[in-house]
């Protein structure tokens, strides 16, 4: 599996009463308490307004500002899909 197919996967989270709910990346990691609110506004905003991260997916920026490494986002992926 790519990492580009990686980065767009949308977890669905299983609550007690059953529902499942469609969850982004950077709300599973807020959850977990793996990154702040803050990080995950710059990582966005950094996506948006920055021409070195323009174009890449939030796991990618997570990874090049530090705050996140490549085996624990995906792991952390493909543990909660």
């Amino acid at each position: 599996m790519t990492l580009y197919f990686v980065y767009h996967i949308i977890a669905q989270t299983k609550f007690e009463d059953g529902f499942m709910e469609d969850t982004r990346l950077g709300q599973l990691l807020v959850a977990d308490y793996r990154l702040t609110n803050e990080q995950i506004s710059i990582a966005l905003d950094f996506q948006v307004s920055n021409t070195q991260y323009h174009g890449k997916q939030l796991g990618e920026i997570l990874i090049s500002l530090g705050w996140l490494d490549q085996d624990t986002l995906e792991r952390y992926l493909f543990h909660n899909v």
